[in-house]
């Protein structure tokens, strides 16, 4: 789990999704798929600030924001040796509006996700290993 949400995943549990034990390229395509999706609720949570605190526990009572990977296209860059590389370019729908299309490469090995982000739908896209940060370990 990333840092940058601490705060959050504790309040509105979402579960990091299940990496795959042998990230074959399917299955590391439908993985960096759930993770962009998880990744981008709490993003969003993120960006939103704090929310009001709940009456009953006094913790602040978050709903996740409708955020969606629109016109979405994954490929696997490279695969091999249980690890794979995988892009997703699309579309950032957050509340109904387009944030514009973004490009995001994973890096996804038995233990390692590794995830590097860039405005605009651009080819090969950013590289994980030099450009990235290191999502879970």
């Amino acid at each position: 789990m990333t840092d940058e949400f601490v705060g959050f995943t504790g309040t509105t549990p979402r579960p990091v999704p299940g990496r795959p034990d042998d990230p074959g390229p399917d299955a590391a395509v439908a993985y960096a798929r759930a993770y962009e999706r998880y990744y981008l609720a709490y993003r969003a949570m993120y960006d939103l600030g704090p929310q009001t605190p709940d009456g009953r526990t006094g913790l602040p009572a978050h709903d996740f924001p409708d955020v969606r990977l629109d016109e979405s296209a994954a490929e696997v860059l490279r695969s091999g040796d249980d690890r794979a590389v995988v892009r997703l370019a699309y579309d950032r729908v957050f509340e109904g509006e387009s944030r514009g299309d973004f490009t995001v490469v994973y890096f996804v090995s038995a233990d390692h996700t590794v995830r590097a982000e860039t405005d605009g739908r651009v080819s090969p896209g950013p590289d994980p290993i030099d450009d990235g940060v290191v999502q879970r370990c």
